[in-house]
């Protein structure tokens, strides 16, 4: 997020929060998470279209970024939600929310004068997604 929010310095992007969900509601999640492309390994084009039209889960890759903003040999999951799904979320998903808006700024500050270390962020570790369904309608590897 740091990369994608410049440092959080763009405008309407300038608090970044950590967020802590449970498990079971990321799971909930990705097992009704619908790409935002047509995909012919998953869906016929009217099935899509009909998943993509009642779902309020959304899911897209992108590339991920080092802390210097050069891509990573990964990709990055966004997931974007709506209506009572979203709601549900605010309500019951988040165990818990940090504020780390002061921590990135003194962080931008390093990484500018060349004195930043990527072992300073939070451990990052990959989620296993074990159903096979939900991977493979993904495109996880």
């Amino acid at each position: 997020m740091m990369y994608r929010s410049n440092w959080g310095t763009k405008k309407n992007q300038e608090c970044i929060l950590a967020l802590d969900i449970y498990q079971s509601t990321f799971q909930k999640l990705l097992e009704q998470a619908v790409l935002p492309s047509p995909d012919s390994t998953s869906y016929t084009g009217a099935e899509w279209e009909r998943a993509f039209d009642e779902t309020m889960v959304y899911c897209q890759w992108d590339p991920d970024r080092s802390v210097n903003g050069n891509a990573l040999p990964r990709a990055a999951i966004q997931i974007g939600l709506k209506g009572s799904t979203l709601r549900d979320f605010l309500d019951t998903g988040i165990g818990r929310i940090q504020d780390l808006t002061p921590q990135v700024r003194k962080w931008n500050e390093q990484r500018k004068r060349g004195a930043f270390s990527s072992r300073q962020l939070p451990a990052e570790r990959l989620y296993p997604v074990q159903d096979r369904a939900i991977r493979k309608r993904l495109h996880m590897k």
